[in-house]
Parts: C-alpha cells; sequence; structure tokens
C-alpha cells in the first residue's frame, strides 16, 4: 500500500514550461512592436494561460480522483485497522481537501473556458475573501488544522499512518519525507 504514487502524465511538465516561457514572449512582443505587440502579446498570452489552465485543470482532476478513491478506500476498507477517531479524522481531512480541489478546478476550467477573462472575477472574489477572512480572524484557520490533523495522523503507524501520507502525497506532489526534509533543510539555512 505503500507505493501508491502520483506521477502526471509526462507531457503536462513539456506544456506547461512551453507556455511558462511564451509568457514572457507575448510580454516582449508588446513593447517591441508597439500596438501590433499589444495585441499579439495579449492573444498569445491569452492562448498560453488558457492552456496552462487546461492542464492545472486535468492535473486537478486527477488529484481530485486519487482523493476520492483513499475516502472510498476508508470508508470501505477493514483490514486498515483504523479506529473511529482515525477514521473520522481521515474523511474530514479528505472532504475538506476534495472540496478544495474541487473549487481550483472549477476555477481553472472557467479561466480556461473564457480565455483568461474569468482570471478578473476570481481574483476579485479572493482579495474580498480575504479582507473578510483576515478581519474575522479566520484566515487559513481551517487549512491549519487540516494540516495538523493530516501530521498527526501521517506520524501513526499502521493503516492510518499510511492512508495519511499517501493524501498528503497526492496533495502536495511530493512525499512525505521530502517534504520534511526539505523543511529541515530550509530551516537549517543560515
Amino acid at each position: 500500500m505503500e507505493s501508491w504514487t502520483t506521477s502526471p502524465a509526462p507531457w503536462l511538465s513539456s506544456i506547461q514550461t512551453a507556455a511558462a516561457v511564451a509568457l514572457p514572449t507575448a510580454s516582449a512582443a508588446t513593447s517591441a512592436l508597439g500596438p501590433w505587440g499589444i495585441v499579439a502579446g495579449t492573444g498569445l498570452g491569452m492562448v498560453c494561460g488558457t492552456i496552462m489552465d487546461g492542464v492545472d485543470a486535468y492535473d486537478t482532476q486527477n488529484t481530485v480522483a486519487q482523493l476520492k478513491e483513499y475516502r472510498n478506500l476508508v470508508i470501505n476498507s477493514r483490514h486498515l485497522n483504523l479506529t473511529d477517531d482515525q477514521r473520522t479524522s481521515l474523511l474530514t481531512v479528505i472532504n475538506f481537501a476534495l472540496t478544495k480541489k474541487q473549487r481550483h478546478f472549477n476555477i481553472a476550467v472557467g479561466q480556461a473556458a473564457t480565455l483568461q477573462v474569468g482570471r478578473i472575477g476570481t481574483a476579485a472574489y479572493r482579495a474580498g475573501r480575504a479582507v473578510y477572512k483576515s478581519a474575522k480572524g479566520i484566515k487559513g484557520a481551517a487549512r491549519d488544522d487540516a494540516a495538523d490533523i493530516l501530521l498527526n495522523l501521517a506520524q501513526q503507524q499502521g493503516g492510518a499512518g499510511t492512508v495519511a501520507r499517501a493524501i498528503i502525497r497526492v496533495i502536495a506532489k511530493r512525499n512525505f519525507e521530502d517534504i520534511l526534509k526539505h523543511s529541515i533543510k530550509e530551516s537549517l539555512r543560515s
């Protein structure tokens, strides 16, 4: 069970890299070619942004599918030997992550479908929500709670720890040990 991985399709990183390189090119075209550069740069920027959002939506859809598999595993599997508290905690975190990832997917699809015009509305909504949550003192509180639960479970032995580490790999796109090592390495920076 420890061998679950989350490797994206190999062509995804190539498309993301190409689109990321093309965006500065669009900016350069804007300044170098004057008014026609603005048209060309804007068009190229919209196309590259749409491609990147499409790839992001595809990647997020895979993450959602994997999280649903883990949710079904936690609900239906008795061989994991989970206590009721562990099962409830895992399901709480998985459902929270699914909600966030599904929202992320919907935003990426919306932005890709509207050729980046949706970014304006998304940015305005996120800014308003950030101000509201900061004023209420709840900004990041639910994510912090979910992360605490997940880390606590990941440090346990047995089925709960194995599933929690697998969920971390799916969400973070990296192994739990790699994340921990990177964090420690950064903490030792002088």
